[in-house]
């Protein structure tokens, strides 16, 4: 099982009302103001 995980780091990301726990590689943030629907579609194209 370690194997899996090899390379990753654990990430904790806090919010006002929730928490989002993840295991990855690496990530990346970035910045938007809009609506949601039209932000995330920007940010899956590029």
């Amino acid at each position: 099982m370690t194997e899996l995980f090899s390379g990753c780091r654990h990430f904790i990301l806090t919010f006002q009302d929730s928490t989002l726990e993840f295991i990855a590689r690496d990530f990346q943030i970035s910045l938007r103001r809009g609506a949601v629907l039209k932000s995330l579609i920007e940010a899956m194209n590029g």
